[in-house]
């Protein structure tokens, strides 16, 4: 116990002394082994690049008026679940926010792409889950349905995930780009996507991998939630022209994963690649 305490002392200490210098928070993340990597690159012209989530967590409101669980956190469980449900599951949507690079200037987001990985249902499960933009931030480790900022009323997108179709795939939505060029214009916008709850009758639940999920490793990214873009660019995307933000100081993934953390792969081609089985729009 008085060596941990001493640890946690002495961190702080570096910490407090590194910024009273003006170590930038990027900087301090490397200098604690926390920093995050890339594979891959693509010569100028249109590239793809897979970017993965670096928070996720889903809320549930049960029983109503009642709204039990209301101020109940599940933001580091495996799992992420939307639908609305009779009891005990009730109804429950889900939040997830994508680490974006800083890519050349000019860069172009020509298609953008939801993916996230279905592991089960409950009947019917059939439902379309529209999906919707954040209206502000978030926190995985505290948010619930009573504090999470959106209410009702959602900013859909007008695309969704559609209905359900197997357990152990990728399902993707339709071309979110307008959406997601405004976050590499405006960073500031960028508050991440809702799954949402309201779809239909009652009476669906379905379940899609979280990026707190044992699989999801330093250099894995397993089936996390993943935005997929396609760009076009006068310069080659590689480890010297792409920019990699510190992680924001809310992600999720310090609940595991220390270290080099691989947070965006780039390919080059005609098309996607095949080994990403990419899902558009299914």
């Amino acid at each position: 116990m008085k060596r941990a305490l001493k640890t946690i002392l002495l961190t702080s200490l570096l910490l407090f002394t590194l910024s009273s210098i003006g170590c930038s928070s990027s900087q301090l993340q490397n200098l604690l082994g926390l920093s995050q990597q890339l594979s891959g690159s693509a010569d100028a012209g249109v590239a793809y690049i897979w970017c993965t989530a670096d928070k996720d967590a889903y809320v549930i409101c049960r029983d109503g008026a009642a709204c039990l669980e209301g101020d109940h956190n599940f933001g580091t469980l495996f799992w992420l679940n939307t639908g609305s449900h009779p009891n005990p599951n009730g109804e429950q949507r889900t939040y997830i926010h994508f680490y974006l690079p800083t890519l050349p200037a000019g860069t172009q987001i020509l298609e953008a792409y939801l993916n996230v990985y279905e592991e089960g249902s409950l009947d019917p499960g059939t439902q379309n889950i529209p999906i919707a933009l954040a209206s502000d931030n978030w926190d995985p480790r505290t948010i619930t349905w009573n504090n999470q900022p959106d209410g009702p009323s959602l900013a859909l997108t007008g695309d969704d995930i559609g209905q359900f179709k197997q357990n152990e795939m990728w399902r993707g939505s339709g071309n979110l780009a307008a959406y997601v060029q405004e976050w590499f214009d405006n960073p500031t916008s960028n508050f991440g996507l809702i799954l949402s709850n309201n779809a239909g009758p009652y009476g669906f639940q379905r379940s899609f991998r979280s990026d707190n999920a044992l699989q999801r490793t330093e250099d894995d990214l397993d089936h996390a939630p993943r935005l997929l873009l396609k760009v076009q660019s006068d310069q080659p995307l590689n480890t010297t022209t792409i920019g990699m933000p510190p992680l924001p100081s809310d992600n999720d993934l310090n609940e595991r994963l220390d270290g080099e953390i691989l947070m965006l792969r780039i390919s080059s081609g005609s098309n996607w690649p095949s080994d990403w089985e990419v899902a558009i729009d299914n």
